[in-house]
């Protein structure tokens, strides 16, 4: 009786565009469905060594799926010219002489790609956002107030608005969208807050422009690293690791409560996020991997299993801090094509994750398709299907949601 009723709701609905608007307000509530990526590591290189398959950054961004690209990384902030250091893998392989050198051969260890910059604006013309991701996994370095402040001072003369006749500008004149802080090592914690603090003012500078500041912690919550400089600067978002930890999002189940650190806890990072975030209106985002990666990466989910875990996050009663899902690494998802559309498909409603018990005895016409939600729902992981529908459809759902939500046979 269901499928009966949805094909016929979808044939009314005709052959509707699949695709969703890339353009967003990040900061607003309203927009719970978004799509980060990090491109520039090449990650799925650790299982495939033959077929490249990351794509540069115009084609990264073109992928009606993805709303943000964040370019990773800035791996150190104290290179050979006394400049941070970018490493883009194979993307780029160029470098600056120093500065007023006559030799041409002198180079820097500071890249230069200005056909990436290309590319930013490129990408920003579709409506998409580029971010800058700073540290990753090797970073080990500590600094002081006053370094963290100027290395501020010196990203923003990189990567914000050309000023001036600042020498090293590895995009050119392109303009990076936003930096999230990716500092993993007790090293990194301390001054943190004063860089991010210095990075918010520049961005008061240029009022025409949203930038935007966010944080990739592990999931174990507080994250050990960035927590007080999540406390006492304002982030828009923070791209949760939900691998390699015990919190990794392999250990969700439908039944299992949220709030511990030894198996899936988004419900804490709600918690945090109301509790003790500086920006109480920060997003969270769960953070996955695109395919399997060897030892010691683990943390894994096949597709479908992420799209249940994804649909009982979306909750807004239970998560109001949902923002979308982020995926390392865009090779990894060029190996696994099917992931990012599949997630999407949940974030935008045209799939829609339903309780198998209701489902087989309840038509449309009687009840809501209600999406279980995870910490609450005592369905156990695998009580679910799958139902594809067209953008029409799902709104049409959405709206009967809204009108007869005192209908509802089960509150999960």
């Amino acid at each position: 009786m269901l499928f009966k009723s949805l094909a016929s709701l979808a044939i009314m609905a005709g052959a509707l565009s699949q695709s969703v608007s890339a353009a967003f307000n990040f900061t607003s509530p309203a927009f719970r469905n978004i799509t980060a990526v990090y491109w520039g590591q090449n990650a799925v290189y650790a299982v495939n060594k033959t077929t490249p398959l990351q794509y540069d950054l115009y084609t990264t961004c073109s992928n009606p799926s993805v709303d943000v690209v964040i370019i990773s990384f800035v791996t150190s902030f104290y290179g050979k010219a006394g400049v941070p250091i970018l490493n883009l893998s194979d993307q780029c392989g160029t470098y600056f002489v120093y500065n007023g050198s006559t030799n041409a051969n002198n180079y820097t260890d500071i890249l230069s790609c200005p056909q990436i910059g290309t590319q930013i604006t490129q990408c920003q013309a579709l409506g998409k956002k580029i971010f800058l991701s700073l540290g990753g996994a090797t970073y080990t370095s500590a600094w002081t107030a006053a370094q963290a402040q100027d290395r501020a001072n010196t990203i923003w003369a990189m990567f914000g608005p050309p000023s001036g006749n600042y020498p090293y500008r590895p995009f050119g004149s392109a303009i990076i969208d936003g930096y999230d802080l990716d500092f993993e090592h007790s090293t990194n914690s301390a001054n943190t807050a004063a860089f991010a603090s210095k990075l918010r003012t520049k961005f008061a500078l240029m009022k025409s422009r949203s930038f935007y500041l966010t944080a990739s912690p592990q999931c174990p919550s507080p994250d050990a690293v960035l927590n007080q400089a999540l406390t006492t600067v304002s982030f828009d978002a923070v791209f949760i690791q939900f691998y390699n930890n015990a919190c990794q999002i392999t250990t969700w189940a439908a039944s299992k409560a949220q709030n511990v650190n030894t198996s899936f806890n988004l419900g804490m990072w709600q918690t945090w996020a109301k509790t003790s975030s500086f920006n109480k209106n920060i997003k969270l985002f769960i953070g996955i991997l695109a395919t399997s990666l060897p030892a010691p990466t683990t943390g894994y989910l096949a597709k479908a299993n992420v799209q249940k875990v994804v649909s009982a996050s979306m909750s807004t009663s239970l998560y109001p801090n949902f923002g979308g899902v982020s995926f390392w690494d865009s090779s990894c998802a060029n190996l696994n094509t099917p992931m990012i559309p599949g997630i999407r498909d949940v974030l935008t409603g045209k799939l829609v994750i339903a309780a198998k018990r209701d489902v087989e005895s309840t038509s449309v016409a009687e009840r809501d398709i209600l999406t279980p939600v995870g910490g609450a729902s005592t369905l156990p992981a695998g009580d679910f299907i799958e139902v594809k529908v067209a953008d029409e459809v799902a709104k049409m759902i959405k709206n009967k949601r809204r009108m007869h939500h005192q209908h509802h046979r089960r509150n999960f």
